[in-house]
């Protein structure tokens, strides 16, 4: 601290210097640990050392993982707001957009019968494989309303375990 002897600019009373002296016996506040930790990750050698420490730590890791989570779920939301917004703006003609669903309809169709059947059974139990498979389903119960729509017959529905059209 700046003393009067010392012949500093910055002159620091006692009264001030008891009140710093007690102001930092008060707790640190959540917000003002938050302010801190957020301006030392600015510097890049920190945050990779905080992010490599709290990764080896299990409960640390999910938490983080969480948080990329979330945060990437952020940035793609705004970019999917953003495609819809473009497309809003510059929306081809029906005809033309369908030209080029036909065409991607057609690269999936090829992608997916180029995928072996023992491909499909090695993949993993779990979570994942539980997602391709609500994928695949609500692929082909769309393909399926395409298709009858298209060839102008109404859906199949299901009344007690027999298909009946509608």
């Amino acid at each position: 601290m700046a003393t009067i002897e010392q012949g500093s600019d910055e002159i620091i009373t006692r009264a001030e210097q008891t009140r710093l002296q007690k102001e930092r016996q008060v707790p640190t506040q959540p917000r003002d640990r938050i302010e801190m930790a957020a301006t030392l990750l600015k510097d890049p050698q920190v945050m990779k050392a905080a992010i490599k420490q709290a990764t080896t730590e299990q409960a640390a890791a999910r938490v983080f993982s969480t948080i990329v989570y979330d945060h990437n779920a952020d940035r793609r939301k705004q970019e999917r707001e953003r495609v819809l917004q473009k497309a809003r703006d510059g929306a081809l003609p029906l005809p033309a957009y369908m030209v080029r669903m036909v065409a991607k309809m057609n690269e999936w169709t090829g992608a997916l019968a180029g995928i072996t059947d023992d491909e499909i059974e090695e993949l993993p139990e779990g979570s994942a494989r539980d997602s391709v498979g609500l994928a695949v389903l609500a692929l082909a119960e769309q393909a399926d309303r395409w298709v009858a729509i298209l060839r102008r017959r109404p859906a199949l529905q299901v009344i007690e375990g027999r298909a009946r059209r509608s």
